[in-house]
């Protein structure tokens, strides 16, 4: 008669939990800056007067991938502010940058809304699948 081995699932069902904590700090911290960004484009890019609106409203942020979380626009406008631009009506060159920024002086918030949620999620997981995957 042929012996059957017990074999634990921990492992896997650990792997899952942190991917779907990990997923759950980088929608947070990516909900965050696309908020930051937003609120700073809302101002406009100088005086305001111009393409304040549809510029925050094109700030999008895609799905989280395993290990980041993109947020981003397609809007040239906002890219040619980004990178600069010879302005027609000033008759200059102009450049304001407000994405970089906003990451730079942010970062330590965008790692507290990242760390926050990951660990709320790690420990709602934790209820959820741990605790019946081990018995208890």
């Amino acid at each position: 008669m042929a012996k059957t081995a017990w074999t634990s699932q921990i492992d896997k069902v650990v792997k899952r939990m942190e991917g779907d904590a990990m997923r759950s700090g980088l929608k947070a911290s990516g909900v965050l800056l696309q908020e930051m960004i937003q609120a700073r484009l809302e101002q406009g890019y100088t005086t305001g007067a111009w393409v304040k609106g549809v510029v925050a409203k094109s700030v999008i942020r895609s799905r989280p991938g395993r290990f980041s979380i993109r947020v981003f626009t397609k809007n040239p406008v906002a890219i040619q502010w980004e990178l600069g631009h010879f302005n027609i009506f000033t008759r200059q060159f102009e450049r304001v940058e407000v994405w970089r920024p906003a990451v730079e002086q942010n970062v330590e918030a965008l790692r507290r809304a990242f760390a926050k949620r990951f660990l709320e999620k790690l420990n709602e997981l934790a209820h959820k699948k741990l605790l019946p995957a081990i018995g208890a």
